[in-house]
This record gives C-alpha cells, structure tokens and sequence, in this order.
C-alpha cells in the first residue's frame, strides 16, 4: 500500500514537471512569436487602412476640384440659380461620384446650397455638425491662398467622413475666391474594400 502511494506521488510530481515544462516551452518558442506575427499582422492592416483612406480622399480631391474651378459654380455663388441645381445637383451626381455631401458656402459662410444624402438608396441623411456656422467657418474654410484646400476625415451623426474643401473659382482657376466647394463621403466598410 505503502509502495502505491509512493509511485503516486511520483508519477504526478513527473506529470506536473512535465506539464510546467511544456507550458514553459510554449511560451518561450511559440507563445512570444505568436504574438510578434499578430502584432505584424495588425500594422499591416493599419498601414493597408492608411493607404486605402489616402486614394479615397485623393479621388475626392479630384472630383472636387473639378467642381471647384468652373464658371457655372462661380456664377452660381453670385446668383444661386435654380437652374444650375435643378441641372446639375442631381441624384444622379450623388450616385456618381458617390458622395454624401455637396455643400457650396460663400466666404460670408452662408450656405449657398447643401444636399446630404445616402448616395445608395439617395434618402436624406441629418448631419447636424453642417448646420453649424462657427463649426463651418473654423473647419471647412481653407487658407487664404487660393491652390489651398481643407482634406481629411470628421466624425459625423452617421459615421466618419472623409471631406474636401476647395476656393470656388472661374474654369482657368483665377480668382477671387467666391467661396468654399465641400465635397464629402462617409467612410463605411464597402468604401473601405
């Protein structure tokens, strides 16, 4: 009786030596690398985010100084034509281009016009932080030379967005500045794809 308890004890003091050996070696050899991989992995994915974040602020870019620089928008912020939104400003431009928001302000910072919608299914969307003049004037409104812009993301009621600011100037890109053309686009994941 004696002797069983004695190959007993062995046998479990060996079984616990053995398990804290494993359990050692796990976390030295494959534990820490684990960790160095998922670390690695994650950056990856940021720097991924980053570079796709970057083309599409750099396509809005685009979209916006095409817009930006054009006589129709720079006699628009003169006479606020109907016309030009009933031609212009539609559906369709929104699905297009795939914005959220098209905001025209002139450098009173008084709206001009302001259409902010799903692009997809085109149902209007509140952004309440638009409607708020100090908030346009201190974050929308880019430098006083003409080539500068306002670029980047904002947290928004429906989610991050990614905006573009521009000087609304005539077609050859002469000024003076009329304005601020704010083209605007929520970063969800189908755009983050």
């Amino acid at each position: 009786m004696l002797l069983t308890r004695r190959i007993e004890l062995i046998l479990f003091v060996l079984f616990l030596l053995l398990t804290l050996v494993s359990v050692g070696a796990y976390r030295l050899l494959v534990f820490d690398r684990f960790l160095a991989l998922e670390s690695a992995l994650e950056n990856g994915e940021i720097d991924r985010l980053r570079v796709v974040i970057a083309k599409e602020i750099d396509s809005l870019a685009l979209y916006t100084e095409d817009w930006a620089s054009w006589d129709d928008a720079y006699a628009f912020m003169v006479d606020a034509s109907p016309d030009f939104v009933e031609s212009n400003l539609t559906d369709s431009t929104y699905e297009i281009l795939r914005l959220n928001l098209i905001m025209f302000i002139d450098n009173t910072n008084r709206v001009h016009y302001q259409g902010i919608r799903d692009y997809k299914t085109l149902q209007r969307l509140q952004l309440s932080k638009f409607d708020k003049p100090s908030w346009r004037k201190e974050y929308l409104f880019p430098g006083s030379e003409l080539e500068d812009r306002v670029a980047g993301i904002v947290e928004t009621d429906a989610g991050p967005m990614i905006l573009v600011s521009l000087h609304i100037l005539r077609s050859n890109d002469a000024g003076p500045s009329r304005g601020i053309l704010v083209f605007g686009r929520l970063l969800t994941p189908d755009e983050l794809a």
